[in-house]
């Protein structure tokens, strides 16, 4: 009598041949059929046609994201798991216009690239980011590009960081009583904000002069510059002219000093040099002034060598080495002249 185990094994041999024929393969079914038989298409690819090899959209979008990325007026990137994303906006880092906070709606009203919260001047555009100064002002918007706390319209070399000695009016702590800062051989007028002249008569004991004091300026080599505002001038005698400018090197005493200064009748730039009583002229130029008018004058004492400077006008220098030492101030005579700052550096190398 044969084993019931015999027996299973000669009914599953029987049974393989008509098993083997219903999985036949068929040359002529449609691709993507399956073959069990049946004519039932395969599960079709439910992702869009952008989808690459490994089920991730060529453009970084994912399949389940794709609904959202495809919505009308979308225009960003939905990030891919994969991609950076630092301040987790969902836009990608290599595209977004402000990778360090979060702007999902990239704003960026001057159209600069930058978005509007990294942007260092917002509503200018500057693409380059240019702050010279690190502060975090863009160069289109900073007052004070090189950080030398003198303002670009009164900083003769806005670009270059300079190391200021003195200068008014400043509007940051600590501000300078101004009146107390300097000495002055009769009273100017200082209620409008700056040091005004007022006597228009002649003679050398209408020159006005305001100098700061020696205690807030100890150096003797230094730049100078001012904008002075001439109203009008008075009548003269002799050899005078009306003049207004700065004084360089002035003494203790305010009674020597060189002078840069605007001869107002003749309409010259003039360099000079008054000791005691004595006035000499050093050098001049045509300048071609006009009053009323504004004016800006820089001056350079450096060693023996001055150097006089009508801004947008003549330059006029000499070597004197009579006046070593002195401080800095205003000078007018016969005209009635506003200075409205005072700008005192290092000089240039």
């Amino acid at each position: 009598m044969r084993s019931p185990t015999i027996l299973l094994a000669l009914l599953a041999l029987l049974a393989l041949p008509a098993a083997l024929g219903a999985c036949r393969f068929d040359p002529s079914a449609p691709a993507g059929f399956v073959l069990d038989g049946s004519t039932k298409p395969a599960e079709e690819d439910a992702a869009p046609d952008r989808l690459g090899d490994q089920g991730q959209a060529d453009d970084g979008v994912r399949p389940a994201d794709q609904a959202r990325h495809d919505r009308p007026g979308a225009d960003r990137l939905i990030v891919d798991q994969a991609l950076p994303d630092q301040d987790g906006d969902e836009v990608a880092d290599d595209v977004d216009n402000c990778p360090t906070k979060p702007n999902a709606d990239q704003a960026d009203g001057d159209q600069d690239g930058v978005g509007d919260l990294c942007d260092n001047c917002s509503g200018v555009s500057n693409p380059d980011q240019a702050d010279l100064d690190t502060d975090g002002f863009g160069n289109l918007c900073d007052p004070d590009r090189d950080g030398d706390l003198v303002p670009n319209d009164l900083d003769f070399r806005p670009d270059t960081k300079d190391d200021v000695y003195y200068w008014y009016p400043n509007p940051k702590p600590p501000r300078r009583t101004v009146p107390g800062d300097f000495s002055s051989n009769r009273p100017w007028a200082t209620t409008t904000g700056a040091f005004c002249s007022s006597i228009l008569s002649t003679g050398i004991d209408s020159t006005m002069l305001a100098y700061l004091m020696q205690s807030k300026l100890a150096q003797t080599n230094y730049t100078v510059e001012t904008i002075v505002d001439v109203n009008k001038v008075g009548p003269t005698a002799g050899p005078g002219y009306p003049a207004a400018g700065l004084a360089l090197r002035v003494d203790l005493g305010g009674t020597k000093y060189y002078v840069c200064s605007l001869d107002l009748k003749g309409k010259r730039l003039v360099l000079g040099k008054r000791e005691d009583m004595k006035w000499s002229e050093l050098s001049d130029a045509a300048a071609g002034v006009q009053v009323p008018g504004t004016f800006k004058l820089h001056a350079t004492a450096k060693g023996d060598q001055l150097t006089c400077t009508l801004v947008g006008g003549p330059t006029v220098s000499k070597q004197d080495n009579q006046l070593k030492i002195g401080t800095v101030g205003f000078s007018a005579y016969a005209a009635e002249a506003c200075f409205m700052s005072l700008v005192v550096t290092a000089p240039p190398p």
